[in-house]
């Protein structure tokens, strides 16, 4: 067979042709998802200037502008797929993450949600906007009061139709044949080594509690927290991790799982079609900018071997 080589202990090798097609799809719901901004700290999203309570300015350090620009990418992709709702699922504000050994540019829980209000604010337009809770160490303590409902607050203050929905809802999904339900959250089981496992094992159980009567049936589970992004579809269940806006941040443990902990940055589109099939897309920093973006956090010192040589002739290596 042509372009076909087999046999044994040999590998088959397979040569196909691409061909342009245009596929004609009709989704008539369209929704955005982000998550962690994490305004206020060094290595979060902000905006290309902030004026705080106290009168300072600020503007994104070296790193802070690589994540801009992936935001203004997402608002882009918000704009050309028209998309209608926008859910923000939780760490919209740093709040004080022991954590993070201090690495904010503002701990005033006032400046993070102005901050949070004023980003959001550049997305909302006519688009109606849900907000979901995140940590409560990225915020304050239970009992004193929810920040992100204030960014929701403010942003109706703004004539913008937000809501707080609280640390979880159902989003049920209507209009077409097939009616949806979304459960959404932002706290999400943490699996070091292999976390898609942990995201079947919640579809498995979603499917187990709604056999025991105890909760709906969900077409799609989506969660935040990790930073990474990851999407299985089992068992006729979607299940999403979201990316977040935030670089690695360095202290004890990100510098100990260096490699394993890089996050991903960006956002999800949620697309239905008329059937009321679900379509997830990412929506990620490319990598060159993401490789430039790690050089301003780690340091990269060059050793030369000709430079030593130049600065001590005199000195002979071994076998020369």
């Amino acid at each position: 067979m042509n372009g076909i080589r087999s046999g044994v202990g040999k590998m088959s090798e397979i040569k196909i042709q691409a061909e342009s097609i245009k596929l004609q799809h009709n989704y008539p719901l369209r929704a955005l998802f982000i998550a962690d901004l994490h305004c206020g700290e060094q290595f979060a999203w902000q905006p290309e200037e902030f004026k705080t309570y106290d009168g300072r300015i600020f503007k994104p350090s070296p790193v802070q502008k690589y994540i801009l620009k992936q935001w203004q990418s997402i608002k882009q992709v918000a704009d050309e797929f028209k998309v209608q709702y926008v859910f923000v699922l939780g760490d919209l504000l740093g709040g004080l993450n022991p954590k993070d050994e201090g690495k904010y540019i503002t701990c005033d829980i006032r400046d993070q949600v102005r901050m949070a209000t004023q980003g959001l604010a550049e997305i909302a337009k006519d688009r109606i906007t849900y907000i979901v809770s995140g940590t409560k160490y990225h915020s304050i303590p239970r009992g004193e009061g929810e920040p992100e409902e204030d960014v929701a607050i403010r942003l109706r203050d703004m004539g913008f139709k937000a809501h707080f929905l609280g640390d979880m809802a159902y989003v049920e999904v209507n209009g077409m044949k097939r009616k949806r339900r979304i459960f959404i959250a932002h706290e999400s089981a943490t699996g070091l080594v292999y976390p898609a496992t942990l995201m079947s094992r919640d579809v498995n159980w979603t499917l187990q509690s709604y056999a025991q009567g105890k909760t709906p049936r969900v077409d799609a589970i989506v969660r935040a927290h990790l930073h990474h992004w990851l999407y299985i579809d089992q068992s006729r269940i979607h299940c999403v991790q979201l990316p977040g806006f935030m670089a690695l941040t360095p202290y004890q443990q990100t510098i100990k799982y260096y490699f394993k902990l890089q996050p991903d940055i960006g956002g999800a589109l949620m697309l239905a079609d008329e059937e009321g099939r679900l379509r997830f897309w990412h929506f990620l920093m490319p990598q060159e900018d993401y490789l430039k973006m790690s050089d301003s956090i780690v340091k990269t010192e060059v050793v030369s071997l000709q430079d030593y040589r130049n600065n001590f002739p005199e000195i002979k290596l071994e076998g020369e």
